[in-house]
């Protein structure tokens, strides 16, 4: 019966343990509140902000607000519940755009992700795992300050709820590798891609040697370790390849063919030309 005892009591423990580590794994979002200021650095984690709500009142409307480390500079990312439109601060007009595909979900994560390009930067939008949003930072409608404004830091945020009940975390880490489910399934530049990649990013993909592409060939990481994009390499059979040997060899004989005759045209003309002539003064002196 000790035994037993004790069995139970290891049992139990580990239950515990387990109900702890889930509810702390769960406890990452924290409640937003509303015009709370905090430090945080878009350009260099992406923020998710989770919503639970109907259009009762359509009006509302959710802006995050960033600042530099002097918390100057304002620039806002608004969008509203009426119909999803969305206003870039500093870049886009005044609700005029609309995002795109959005989830019919009661429950939305959006995830915002600032990303830094070498010749252009982009604010783009995630809403439960699908791009609604890639917007290039650029000047536009007349207005030189898209640019200017969006190239400095973003060390302070401020969220405006209204009425709204929102949560917000840091977006967990993007993807960190091509998924193992993609049989023989490689990166097309290899050497050329830091892993991991951010939410909203784009790689090219292509095959083993011997494998064919039968899918997609450019993948898109929406989520943690999540892709939009269904790649697939299928096997060569020896048929295709010996296939595939003869039309390269003909393709070549074809290429050499090509590049010979206008050299031996050339050749001919050169050749000839001198009889030609001298046979075409003797019929004019006829």
């Amino acid at each position: 019966m000790v035994g037993l005892s004790r069995l139970s009591l290891l049992i139990w423990c580990g239950v515990l343990i387990s109900f702890a580590a889930s509810s702390e794994q769960g406890s990452d979002w924290k409640t937003v509140e509303d015009e709370m200021k905090f430090e945080y650095n878009l350009k260099r984690d992406p923020i998710q902000l989770k919503t639970n709500f109907q259009c009762n009142s359509c009006d509302q409307i959710l802006t995050i607000k960033v600042f530099d480390v002097d918390s100057n500079n304002r620039r806002d990312i608004a969008w509203t519940f009426e119909d999803y439109s969305h206003r870039i601060g500093h870049c886009s007009s005044w609700f005029k755009q609309q995002f795109s595909d959005i989830s019919a979900d009661r429950e939305k994560i959006w995830t915002v992700v600032y990303e830094e390009g070498e010749y252009q930067s982009r604010i783009k939008f995630l809403c439960n795992h699908v791009i609604v949003l890639d917007f290039v930072i650029a000047d536009s409608i007349g207005n030189s300050e898209c640019e200017k404004m969006w190239q400095m830091d973003t060390s302070w945020m401020e969220i405006e709820i209204g009425e709204l009940a929102v949560e917000y975390r840091t977006a967990p880490g993007g993807c960190t590798s091509l998924l193992q489910s993609w049989k023989h399934v490689v990166l097309a530049a290899e050497g050329e891609l830091s892993w991991p990649i951010s939410y909203g990013s784009s790689v090219e993909v292509s095959c083993e040697e011997n494998y064919f592409q039968a899918g997609d060939n450019v993948v898109t990481c929406v989520g943690e370790d999540q892709f939009i994009g269904q790649p697939k390499c299928s096997k060569i059979s020896k048929l295709q390849i010996g296939t595939f040997e003869k039309l390269n060899s003909y393709l070549l004989i074809s290429t050499i063919i090509l590049i010979i005759l206008p050299v031996l045209n050339s050749i001919y003309i050169y050749i000839e030309a001198p009889y030609m002539k001298l046979h075409i003064w003797s019929w004019l002196k006829r």
